[in-house]
């Protein structure tokens, strides 16, 4: 279920989590994840209501409603969102500056933390474009899928 929406400085609120799915997974190794271990404390992992999309390069999240299919990911939170964010929101390609029309479109989500058993409100990148035409990523899991194609 969508809180609200956010891109730019402006709109950061006070939230200080992140989920992420998708290149910024820690395990995946890219060097975008490695900046966001220095600015964040992963506190563990989570999932939401969703489908996962195969972009090629990287996956695309589309929500969905609660008792459908999970998306599955790891919470960070942010030590300077405002900072961290706009770095964040230049990387997924959105914001001042950008060409429209974006692929994503930050949002704030529930997501279920698993090890603390409780729904947090997080922000959350999310495909904005039709995927009509990408091949779903059935097990919500692009860590997962991208271990199969290796």
């Amino acid at each position: 279920m969508c809180l609200s929406k956010g891109t730019g400085s402006n709109s950061t609120m006070a939230l200080d989590k992140l989920f992420v799915y998708g290149t910024l997974l820690s395990e995946l190794g890219h060097p975008m994840s490695h900046r966001l271990k220095k600015e964040a404390v992963c506190i563990g992992k989570g999932y939401l209501w969703g489908h996962l999309y195969d972009l090629g390069e990287y996956p695309g999240l589309i929500p969905g409603e609660e008792g459908q299919s999970r998306v599955y990911g790891e919470v960070y939170q942010l030590q300077d969102p405002e900072r961290s964010l706009r770095w964040l929101d230049a990387y997924e390609g959105i914001g001042e500056g950008e060409l429209e029309p974006w692929e994503y479109e930050r949002m704030v989500l529930k997501v279920f933390l698993r090890d603390a058993g409780v729904w947090e409100d997080c922000w959350v990148y999310l495909y904005v474009l039709s995927p009509e035409q990408l091949p779903l990523i059935e097990q919500g899991d692009y860590l997962a899928f991208k271990k199969l194609l290796d």
